[in-house]
């Protein structure tokens, strides 16, 4: 984040996870990641509220990717037990 921008309701990360149930882990990791509008002071953050509150409204995919079938794997377990 550019040290021009400014965080205009700054909150704490230990604050923002009890505000939205989510855990001070989670939070740390969004501003890491860039996600969320954060500035870094010594060892905690600060986020920005209305910055959280957009990207925990906006829907993300969760969980693991599904496993694709292998066809092949199928036909093969299919000729075994016919055999």
């Amino acid at each position: 984040m550019p040290q021009s921008q400014t965080i205009a309701e700054p909150i704490s990360t230990l604050e923002a996870a009890a505000r939205y149930h989510v855990t001070p882990n989670y939070i740390t990791m969004l501003a890491r990641k860039g996600a969320i509008t954060a500035r870094k002071l010594g060892r905690d953050w600060m986020i920005d509220e209305s910055s959280l509150k957009s990207y925990l409204m906006t829907p993300h995919k969760r969980g693991p990717k599904p496993k694709l079938s292998n066809p092949r794997r199928a036909k093969s377990s299919d000729q075994n037990m016919s055999g």
